[in-house]
């Protein structure tokens, strides 16, 4: 008798855990010391906001959710993660600023957005699941991993790109003015870039295309119902 209570409650407690908790709807913004980091690992459903300025980390969310909210820095490395599911929150937004973001690393239901524009030498952003990417970029070199259904929306200006994607991420890249480009797609991924020297292109599945400007394509390696087009105008 003593077992089956026992799993009875394990399997309460293991679906709690997978329900979620709900935020109480008393948003409260706290502020949590941080050193200064180049590097960053969020997880989870959580409303991520960068800021590119001095070290420091701000949580705004319902007061009951802020004990859920994990903030640890290694190095020069935040991650950033709850111990349980938030099911639903009245607020549950993270501001992170540092001097200059040099890879985010960003994996299921996270949103992530910027204030002003992310400016540097290189960034490396990976993303996974179901995240949002939203961000405003001036950089040198820009290399992006995605896999899921990530959906990613960049705009500014980077001399050298280069994608993975796949899965069903969706690129919305035209307003983000690229020199060079190395694009690599699987799965039913969407791309729309804008680049104006040369793009090299390898995709598969049914992959989609849509490009501006008037780059010379210096390798095209179509398979499956993949295809490449200019935008029309």
């Amino acid at each position: 008798m003593k077992s089956i209570l026992g799993i009875l409650l394990v399997a309460f407690s293991l679906n709690s855990c997978m329900l979620g908790v709900s935020g109480n709807g008393k948003v409260k913004e706290v502020t949590r010391q941080i050193s200064e980091i180049s590097k960053i690992e969020a997880s989870g459903m959580v409303e991520l906001t960068l800021i590119q300025g001095a070290p420091g980390l701000k949580i705004i969310a319902d007061e009951n959710l802020h004990e859920l909210i994990i903030t640890e820095v290694h190095g020069d490395r935040l991650i950033i993660r709850t111990t349980k599911n938030i099911r639903e929150a009245k607020h549950f937004e993270i501001q992170v600023s540092a001097p200059e973001f040099k890879r985010l690393d960003i994996s299921g239901a996270v949103s992530l957005h910027c204030q002003g524009t992310l400016k540097g030498d290189e960034l490396k952003l990976e993303t996974s699941g179901a995240a949002e990417v939203n961000l405003d970029l001036i950089f040198d070199d820009l290399d992006c991993e995605h896999s899921g259904a990530s959906e990613v929306e960049l705009r500014g200006a980077v001399r050298d790109v280069r994608i993975v994607s796949s899965g069903a991420s969706d690129l919305k890249l035209f307003n983000l003015e690229v020199r060079n480009m190395r694009l690599v797609l699987s799965g039913a991924s969407e791309a729309r870039i804008n680049v104006s020297h040369e793009l090299s292109v390898e995709a598969s599945g049914a992959s989609e295309i849509r490009y501006k400007g008037n780059p010379k394509i210096t390798k095209t390696e179509l398979s499956g119902a993949s295809s490449i087009n200019p935008e029309s105008n």
